[in-house]
């Protein structure tokens, strides 16, 4: 089953809410990538990519059979 690698940001408030932000990249990619991808993160979350209250990290999903599916037929026209 094919796979993404999905990066997801967050930030905590002052009055406590949690606000996120979420990249998909290609596992296969260069790694170097990597480091534009949490300031992206953060920018979209209004902060840095070094401030305090700004967290990151990255996770392998797999892509639903339908979604691969739907993706080659569109290749295919």
């Amino acid at each position: 089953m094919p796979k993404i690698e999905l990066f997801y940001g967050y930030v905590t408030s002052e009055n406590g809410d949690v606000y996120h932000a979420f990249e998909a990249l290609d596992p296969e990619r260069d790694s170097a990538e990597d480091d534009a991808v949490v300031s992206d993160l953060a920018a979209l979350l209004d902060t840095t990519s070094d401030a305090p209250d700004f967290n990151w990290d990255s996770m392998y999903i797999e892509l639903p059979a339908s979604l691969v599916k739907a993706i080659q037929d569109g290749a295919a026209k």
